[in-house]
């Protein structure tokens, strides 16, 4: 009976040698897999690699080579994921080759493109408002797979697209600038945007008068300072308009009124602040000239019933300014020996002042001052100082004699 079945077994493997079926069936290979959580990024952007899909019909997938194509070394790990970080630009082909437990290498590679974008970067980093920046992104490698780029200049205007962008900002302050772009349905976006400084602009002053010449003292003068050709802000609005006349006086607004109370040459300095608190000045140089100008002086000497000399003197002047309201113009006459030395004791000095209203634009006006003490020995050669003022403001003076 054993001899038998040994004759039986002889056979059935002499069969199967015949028919061609191995008694050790061969390895078959795997079959590589992969996917990628990122497939565009910018440079220093990481991505994570996953081979789990990877098979091996016959066995178990032991070993994971990857190569990132961007000359970094092939790493062989036994993960099924791997991370890494792409440190410069460029489209790489990620390929994948996988190994069995009986050390079969697939017969082909997983393979992925990822696109690694270079830095963008900006013409200038600081800049005054309204002025061109131009934003860029080198795309001489990535170009044939990114088509898609979007600018966010933070400062809530439309977003910019291309590869190169020109972009101004209308108000100061720091914004910040990124860039978008997109490759197989994904984005990206530095992870740190481009910063840029703008700087405020300072307003521009500018004077300018409502009044006609000549200007007269005591006259109000219209000075502008705002309005259509007046001072302005290109990127904010002026809030604050200060004035300086050159007398010492001061006022503040867009448009004021001054009258200046003495003759003479003037610089009015306008600063101007705006919402930023920068500030700017405009000056305007004007001649004022005499509202109350004397245009004659007659004198009378006499004796009075004392034998004592004295003298009438009439003042003849033009108000060509606003100098007319009653009691504001005032003369004043003193007497003075004829070698101008002061006269020390009696009336040497006489004043008026204008009881009635005296008409704005008046030429010829006159005042008389009576009994004025002369210097008694030489009455026709005595001196006469004359002033006329207003407000309390002496316009016009002269020395004068008799003639």
């Amino acid at each position: 009976m054993k001899r038998m079945w040994a004759a039986i077994a002889v056979l059935i493997a002499l069969g199967m040698l015949i028919a061609g079926c191995p008694t050790n069936p061969e390895n078959k290979k795997p079959t590589a897999s992969m996917s990628a959580d990122k497939v565009v990024m910018f440079v220093g952007g990481a991505a994570t690699f996953n081979g789990s899909l990877s098979k091996d019909s016959d066995g178990k997938v032991k070993d994971y080579i990857w190569s990132f194509g961007d000359g970094s070394a092939e790493q062989t790990v036994k993960e099924k994921n791997l991370t890494h970080t792409f440190a410069a630009a460029g489209a790489f082909n990620v390929t994948l080759f996988v190994k069995d437990d009986k050390g079969a290498k697939s017969k082909t590679a997983a393979n992925t493109i990822v696109v690694v974008a270079p830095l963008p970067f900006a013409s200038a980093l600081t800049v005054d408002t309204f002025t061109n920046i131009t934003f860029s992104i080198d795309n001489t490698t990535i170009g044939k797979y990114v088509t898609d780029y979007t600018w966010n200049f933070g400062d809530g205007s439309a977003a910019g697209k291309g590869a190169s962008v020109a972009h101004s900002f209308m108000d100061n302050g720091s914004y910040k600038v990124a860039l978008t772009i997109m490759y197989q349905g994904q984005s990206a976006t530095p992870a740190s945007p481009l910063s840029v400084a703008i700087q405020n602009r300072p307003p521009v002053a500018n004077i300018s008068i409502g009044s006609v010449a000549p200007y007269f003292t005591n006259k109000p003068i219209s000075f502008i300072g705002g309005g259509v050709v007046g001072s302005g802000d290109t990127d904010g609005t002026v809030v604050k308009w200060y004035w300086q006349f050159g007398d010492m006086m001061t006022d503040n607004g867009s448009a004021v009124t001054h009258a200046f109370t003495k003759p003479g040459n003037y610089t009015v300095t306008l600063t101007v602040t705006d919402n930023d608190n920068a500030t700017a000045s405009a000056t305007l140089n004007l001649t004022v000239v005499k509202d109350l100008a004397i245009t004659n002086v007659t004198v009378l000497t006499y004796k009075d019933d004392n034998n004592i000399s004295r003298a009438n003197v009439t003042v003849k002047f033009d108000n060509l300014g606003d100098a007319k309201a009653a009691n504001t113009i005032n003369i004043t006459i003193t007497a003075f020996k004829a070698d101008k030395s002061p006269i020390t004791s009696g009336d040497f000095k006489k004043y008026r002042l204008f009881d009635a209203p005296v008409a704005s634009g008046t030429t010829g006006a006159t005042a008389t001052l009576n009994e004025i003490l002369v210097d008694n020995t030489s009455p026709d050669g005595t001196w006469y100082f004359v002033e006329v003022a207003f407000g309390g403001n002496v316009i016009d003076s002269g020395w004068f004699q008799k003639s």
